[in-house]
């Protein structure tokens, strides 16, 4: 039994034919495939109702009719060449591949879509490498692809886009049986009439291509489990191969397992190896005995591939009409080329939908608006496959461009204390493509831009950097399809300027004297400035430019506030915090407690500060070792006993002056 290996390229091609509407433009001559040395020129017209109106009666009638068309150049393009025309356009001008035509009746009418594939030449090569050289007749059915007149397309990107079987003309083929019949390159078997000879001869061309074709009834064959179009090395469930005899009993097939045999591959050059050390894309043909052929494609599972063919935006406007095919490529033979438009779509988020025809969505009218994510899958014949594409469908009247300002939102700012931060986010589009880009429209004036786009949001922030006085205005601007969105701002730099309490001391005391100082290059021309405490007493929580300490001011720390006014600006704020001292004058001893359950009892100076201090505790000695003694705590132990307890407290203080207090108290114990 020997097993060998043919490999063939592989095509792809998907075409859009125009319907023809009532009041719908449409475009001359309507053949899909125009070459530049038959067909001179592509000319607009419009069909109304039944009559179709060209030329200068169809510029008269409808004078605002034109044509969009985007010369395709590959999904991985970075973007389609475009031109507008509103008559007729000649093929030589433009360059030969594949076109997308979107035409309009006016600016407000839905396009009519067409595409056109140019090519220079109408000359046209024979390609008959799916010639089969044996065929079984009890496995033939419908028919099989045989020979092509394929035309020479002028890009590399064309060949594996476009499906040679839609771009064949018909190669004209006669048989020398009249039981095979070849038309437009597919060889089919006549429903009645029967073969004379197994061995039948195939002309096409005019005798280009001569091809002999071996007719074969066989019961022996090579049966494969699973049954599937194709086989891949590794699948799950696994590939088994035996040889069996249709209609066998059991006792005749046991038979046909103990004849030996060897399984080889012969490689596309010639060369013999074993069929299960030999894992590269190939189709395996089986001969048992002399002349029983058999053939199984068994293709390496990493040379399958989904493909998806588009314009591969990642956002589109509502209204305009795309479609996203997705095929499955890999090794061209007739076992996967009819697995080819197998794959399926669904979609990865619930309540989102475009409409799904088999292997193609098309974004219609009537698509969501929104975040879509939609994934091609293919599971067959040990593959599995998957492709998602993202894209989002928007309104186009509601897309702009939206600032968030962070911190200061005041457009006067001072950048010794203040970075301005500005957030500008595209919305309801976005596109790792088309983010938006910030700018200074002031030359020398510093700032730091960073993006954060992604597949869910396009974002950058803005951070001023300048230093200088001045003014800064900058501009977001996205371009997304046609538009152009933009927003301008304008911040004004100020002049440092600060402000501190005065005299500049850790601690003020009842009876001083305070007031703001300002730091500033032009002192001389602000007003006097005005001081407000939060937390003050409320006879004196008012404006003033000076204060004075009174004896029952609060000891604690607390925050000031100075307003003042410079020149040609916005009133400027500034403030911190200072301590007021109180002197302790006595000391109190109060029980600590938690949870409704008592700790110990704690001791505090009165006045402030409170710390830094020292603590000196005492007990009675008969209950120092039933008592634990923290810093300035006593705390309660388990053995603890009830009763009354003395405790003896002194305390330390030193700043902002040495200070000592001491005092005493009875407390009763419970247990």
């Amino acid at each position: 039994m020997t097993l060998n290996v043919i490999i063939r390229p592989l095509f792809v091609l998907t075409l859009c034919f125009p319907i023809l509407l009532a009041h719908l433009a449409y475009l001359v001559p309507t053949t899909v495939i125009l070459c530049q040395d038959q067909d001179k020129e592509i000319s607009l017209c419009v069909q109304n109702g039944t009559n179709e109106i060209c030329g200068l009666k169809r510029w008269h009638t409808y004078p605002k009719a034109y044509c969009n068309m985007y010369l395709l150049t590959g999904v991985d393009a970075k973007g389609a060449n475009q031109w507008t025309f509103q008559g007729r356009i000649v093929t030589a001008q433009l360059n030969p591949g594949y076109y997308t035509f979107l035409c309009y009746m006016d600016d407000k009418a839905y396009p009519s879509r067409m595409n056109r594939l140019i090519l220079p030449s109408s000359q046209r090569l024979l390609d008959c490498s799916a010639w089969p050289a044996t065929v079984n007749r009890a496995k033939l059915f419908g028919a099989i692809h045989v020979c092509c007149l394929r035309p020479v397309l002028p890009t590399d990107w064309l060949q594996r886009a476009l499906d040679p079987l839609d771009i064949c003309a018909d190669p004209v083929c006669t048989s020398d049986d009249e039981s095979v019949i070849v038309s437009h390159g597919w060889l089919r078997l006549h429903p009645t009439k029967v073969a004379k000879a197994n061995l039948i001869q195939v002309q096409c061309n005019h005798g280009e291509f001569t091809g002999n074709l071996y007719m074969y009834v066989v019961e022996l064959y090579l049966e494969v489990k699973p049954e599937q179009k194709f086989y891949t090395f590794d699948q799950n469930p696994p590939i088994q191969m035996k040889l069996a005899i249709t209609g066998a009993t059991e006792y005749e097939q046991s038979l046909l397992a103990r004849i030996e045999a060897t399984w080889n591959v012969l490689n596309p050059k010639g060369k013999m190896r074993p069929l299960l050390y030999h894992k590269v894309t190939r189709t395996v043909n089986n001969f048992a005995s002399f002349d029983v052929p058999d053939s199984l494609l068994i293709p390496d599972a990493e040379s399958m591939r989904l493909v998806i063919h588009g314009l591969n935006r990642k956002f589109h406007f509502a209204g305009e009409s795309h479609a996203y095919t997705c095929v499955l490529e890999g090794v061209l033979l007739p076992q996967t080329a009819l697995e080819r438009y197998k794959p399926r779509w669904k979609s990865m988020l619930p309540g989102s939908h475009v409409t799904e025809e088999q292997n193609v969505i098309r974004i219609l009218s009537d698509s969501t608006k929104g975040l879509h994510n939609y994934r091609c899958y293919y599971k067959q014949n040990g593959l599995d496959l998957f492709e998602d594409i993202i894209f989002l469908i928007a309104e186009k009247s509601k897309v702009r461009l939206d600032l968030k300002f962070f911190g200061n939102v005041s457009f006067v700012y001072d950048p010794e204390k203040d970075t301005p931060f500005v957030r500008c986010q595209s919305s309801h589009v976005y596109s790792m493509l088309n983010r938006p880009i910030w700018r200074s429209l002031i030359e020398g004036v510093r700032y730091a831009a960073y993006d954060h786009s992604d597949y869910t949001s396009g974002i950058s922030d803005l951070f001023v950097t300048e230093r200088r006085s001045g003014l800064s205005t900058f501009q977001c601007m996205v371009r997304l399809q046609g538009l152009c969105l933009t927003r301008i701002f304008i911040f004004f730099r100020k002049i440092p300027m600060s402000v501190v309490l005065k005299p500049l001391k850790k601690y003020y005391r009842a009876g001083e004297t305070v007031k703001c100082s300002m730091r500033t290059t032009f002192k001389h021309r602000i007003r006097r400035a005005a001081m407000f405490f939060y937390d003050s007493p409320e006879s004196i929580k008012n404006l003033t430019s000076k204060f004075t300490f009174p004896s029952d001011f609060e000891g604690n720390r607390h925050k000031w506030e100075c307003i003042f006014f410079p020149p040609n600006n916005e009133p400027h704020l500034n403030g911190g915090w200072f301590d007021f001292f109180v002197p302790s004058n006595n000391l109190t001893i109060t029980p600590v407690h938690a949870d409704f359950r008592l700790l110990g009892w704690q001791c505090l100076a009165s006045g402030y500060p409170k710390e830094p201090a020292t603590y000196i505790l005492g007990i009675p000695d008969v209950y120092q070792d039933l008592f634990h003694i923290v810093d300035n705590r006593v705390l309660v132990t388990s053995y603890s006993p009830p009763g009354i307890l003395e405790i003896y407290c002194q305390i330390n203080l030193t700043e902002p002056e040495f200070q000592t207090v001491e005092g005493q108290e009875c407390f009763i114990y419970q247990g």
